[in-house]
């Protein structure tokens, strides 16, 4: 279902509301002319963990245009009848179209990080900011297959538990923590679906689509931005460098899976420079 944009405030506030379908909020002002931003947030989170970032982001830049979705399944969007990221991708760019974003800054928190990553590979797109998602899947892709049973059984909120101690949300601010906690729904189903193409498709076959896809936005120029929490494993900053020459990363250490939540400023002033990124000309002219 698509929906006519809404109309937003002079104040730069709508209720929040349903963009093609998908949960959302949607602030800025309309006359603004510079490159929108689209915030995704990770896997069984949902658009409440960016609130910290808005707050920073309205107090520098008030004017900046700014759609906040919930992903399928997440928050108050409903379910999505198909399995995979790919189908999410599409709904979030009915979304996109929806609100009237030409060219949009697309910001990705974890698996999203991967998605803003596809969505730049295939639609027209202003850059896109990954937030702490590493571009080699592989070695998360053969982890979870190595525990595929726990993850379909009734393990799973063991296996959930391990996974998210890896994201050492004990490192934010206590208010961050309880943010988090009131922004998650670590269910199964929406779990296996989301992970669908790493644990039932050929073993190949979402790495080699990243790989096409990182070969589509190196050739389109379009920025892109890694801001990760964590000092990255060996090697792995100079392998995107020479996959993605336009890459930048921001690495702020001991700040865990949830960057922007260790660093809700330096994160928003981050979103603020994009406003001068710009694509080269014929990325512009897109589907």
């Amino acid at each position: 279902m698509s929906l006519n944009p809404p109309t937003m405030s002079s104040t730069g506030n709508v209720d929040p509301s349903l963009f093609a379908g998908l949960a959302g909020d949607l602030t800025g002002n309309l006359s603004d002319t510079r490159p929108p931003i689209v915030l995704l947030h990770g896997l069984t989170y949902d658009r409440a963990m960016w609130a910290p970032t808005l707050t920073q982001l309205r107090r520098i830049d008030p004017d900046r245009r700014v759609l906040t979705l919930d992903l399928p399944g997440h928050g108050q969007s409903v379910e999505n009848d198909q399995w995979g990221m790919l189908p999410a991708l599409v709904n979030v760019h009915e979304a996109v179209k929806a609100v009237g974003f030409k060219l949009p800054i697309m910001v990705g928190h974890s698996l999203s990080g991967i998605m803003a990553t596809l969505y730049a590979a295939a639609y027209p797109t202003g850059g896109a900011v990954n937030v702490d998602a590493s571009l080699q899947v592989e070695p998360f892709q053969l982890f979870l297959r190595s525990i595929v049973d726990q993850i379909r059984g009734p393990q799973f909120a063991d296996v959930w538990q391990g996974l998210a101690r890896g994201f050492h949300i004990e490192r934010l601010p206590q208010a961050a923590q309880q943010l988090l906690e009131g922004s998650t729904t670590p269910r199964q189903d929406l779990f296996l679906a989301y992970q669908h193409d790493l644990l039932e498709g050929p073993l190949g076959w979402l790495p080699a689509l990243l790989a096409m896809a990182l070969g589509s936005v190196r050739g389109s120029g379009v920025p892109y931005l890694v801001v990760a929490g964590d000092e990255q494993p060996a090697g792995y900053v100079e392998w995107v460098e020479s996959v993605l020459p336009q890459a930048r990363f921001a690495i702020w250490p001991d700040s865990g899976h949830f960057p922007p939540l260790a660093h809700p400023e330096q994160f928003a002033i981050a979103l603020q420079s994009t406003e001068d990124w710009s694509p080269p000309a014929e990325h512009r002219q897109g589907p």
